[in-house]
């Protein structure tokens, strides 16, 4: 919802409630630790996430950090494929 004031629209605040975006990185080790360096906390830690489709799981490295107006940011590392245990 809109705020309009004279010359000026303004936003509710918070933002990006119920919204959250995935952002494909190359490294998102490199990522995090200058999140760290500038003490911006991570929502979720960086870890490894599998999912399965039939005999195969497909791999993420990611992790989550919300932006400053509210936007839940999961950032993904590609780790390929690889075969499901049986």
């Amino acid at each position: 919802m809109r705020i309009n004031t004279p010359g000026q629209v303004l936003w509710n605040t918070p933002r990006g409630q119920g919204v959250n975006f995935s952002i494909v990185a190359p490294v998102v080790c490199h990522i995090a630790e200058m999140l760290k360096t500038h003490n911006y906390p991570l929502r979720i830690p960086i870890r490894d996430q599998w999912h399965r489709k039939n005999q195969i799981k497909n791999g993420e490295k990611q992790l989550w950090v919300m932006d400053p107006d509210g936007y839940l940011l999961r950032l993904i590392q590609d780790l390929r494929t690889r075969k499901a245990e049986a």
